[in-house]
């Protein structure tokens, strides 16, 4: 893991950027970690940057981050959304296959953003013994579980991203200043979802 915070120059690009949600429509990422008119107290917003919307790993993690209660969200008051490498178009169906919700499910498909942040391109896994506590499967059965979900799903296999582009996590504050960031290093290297919602100062499960 790499958790050097980005710059602000570095940030400021970043922001300048749109993704696109569910229906194709453009939004700059900026505007995704401002506090909207009449929302109380000083929010915090967890950014997830995924592999490709087929990657089984990720869809693992985002999983176990559907998990996270609403009521210690509120709490805390944090949200969390999704930023994919890929295509608008496969979104749908990664909120089904997660159980995240649809509304904060984005996609970057210039991986303008990703280059920004300089996420890794490599589609090695963990190191032996490794091997996050989010996987569900093993690596073989992880990859052919991703190969049906794409076959199955082959209206959109192609829009999901390059199978080699990494992602990570970013915390911000309410002022969209970067608190926290993990920069994948390998295809398995999120941060595990109880240490990440800690950063972020909420509770988990």
């Amino acid at each position: 893991m790499s958790n050097s915070i980005p710059t602000d120059d570095t940030l400021k690009k970043s922001f300048e950027m749109n993704v696109l949600n569910s229906e194709g429509e453009k939004i700059e990422f900026g505007k995704l970690l401002e506090v909207e008119e009449g929302a109380e107290g000083r929010r915090k917003t967890v950014v997830v940057f995924v592999r490709h919307f087929f990657c089984g790993s990720c869809q693992d993690y985002v999983s176990q981050l559907a998990t996270v209660r609403p009521d210690a969200l509120a709490e805390a008051n944090t949200k969390i959304i999704i930023v994919g490498c890929g295509d608008f178009q496969p979104i749908k169906f990664y909120s089904e296959t997660t159980s995240f919700p649809l509304s904060q499910i984005y996609a970057n498909p210039t991986r303008g953003i990703f280059t920004a942040l300089n996420t890794t391109n490599t589609t090695q896994g963990a190191p032996a013994g490794q091997t996050p506590s989010y996987m569900t499967v093993g690596l073989p059965m992880n990859i052919l579980r991703s190969v049906y979900r794409a076959v199955s799903n082959i209206g959109v296999a192609t829009k999901g991203g390059p199978p080699s582009q990494n992602g990570g996590e970013l915390v911000f504050d309410h002022e969209k200043r970067c608190t926290f960031a993990n920069i994948m290093q390998h295809s398995q290297d999120h941060k595990e979802v109880p240490d990440l919602m800690k950063e972020a100062g909420v509770a988990f499960p």
